[in-house]
């Protein structure tokens, strides 16, 4: 009972380590055959623990999903042609990082206005050493895929403005350890997200400054609806 007293604090307080990447940090305005782009970028990012109500550990039914305040991610796009980009990103908090994998494809150019889909696989993983009288050790998994539908204006050669809906779906489990050799798994879920962004892309020269704002929509595993707010920044340059 102790140790079970002592896994619902802990895990409740890591709240904020276990990090998903849910930022969009794109346009629907293809890159271009040959086209390279990097990014750097600071996001908020949903807390996975926060998205399931696990009984066996004592959490309230009535938990809300939250996000963490920022992580730091990665981005390269390449244009493999004039419709088709590939992306990939890698972040990392805290004991927690992750990688995705998109394909973007423009499927309508009306003039300024651009449209594309964007589809995604991902895999994230967390893991804490936690040390008192005893040891023991936390780790957290999650696969997902999601679908991104973005929409572009391009307001001036300048100013790209972009809203994206999308919507996810993870396969996540958690596990801890101790020195006893006792192993505790609990899951996996399914867990079920979406939400919408809206962006900026500011450009001068190969350089492009991108602010977004948001905000998602996260059904808690035994739990109730929430809705979490989303942002991100992120710098790069075009080559």
């Amino acid at each position: 009972m102790l140790k079970l007293i002592v896994y619902s604090i802990v895990i409740m307080t890591l709240a904020g380590c276990a990090a998903m990447d849910i930022s969009t940090q794109e346009t629907a305005v293809p890159l271009g055959k040959g086209v390279i782009s990097c990014s750097q970028y600071l996001a908020a990012s949903l807390d996975m623990p926060t998205t399931v109500v696990i009984e066996e550990l004592n959490i309230p039914e009535n938990s809300t999903p939250k996000t963490n305040l920022a992580y730091t991610g990665l981005r390269v796009g390449y244009g493999i042609n004039e419709e088709t980009d590939l992306i990939f990103r890698a972040w990392g908090e805290n004991f927690s990082d992750g990688m995705k994998f998109n394909v973007k494809r423009q499927f309508r150019n009306d003039g300024n206005s651009f449209y594309a889909l964007i589809p995604g696989i991902y895999y994230s993983s967390h893991k804490f050493h936690y040390h008192d009288q005893s040891y023991q050790k936390f780790e957290y998994q999650d696969y997902g895929a999601e679908m991104q539908f973005v929409y572009t204006n391009i307001m001036a050669p300048q100013c790209y403005g972009t809203l994206a809906a999308r919507a996810n779906i993870d396969l996540y489990d958690q596990k801890t350890v101790d020195f006893d050799t006792n192993n505790e798994t609990y899951g996996p879920y399914f867990i079920y997200h979406f939400g919408v962004r809206a962006n900026l892309k500011l450009s001068s020269g190969y350089y492009f400054l991108m602010p977004e704002i948001g905000a998602e929509i996260v059904p808690v595993v035994n739990g109730y609806l929430g809705v979490v707010p989303v942002y991100s920044l992120g710098f790069g340059i075009e080559f």
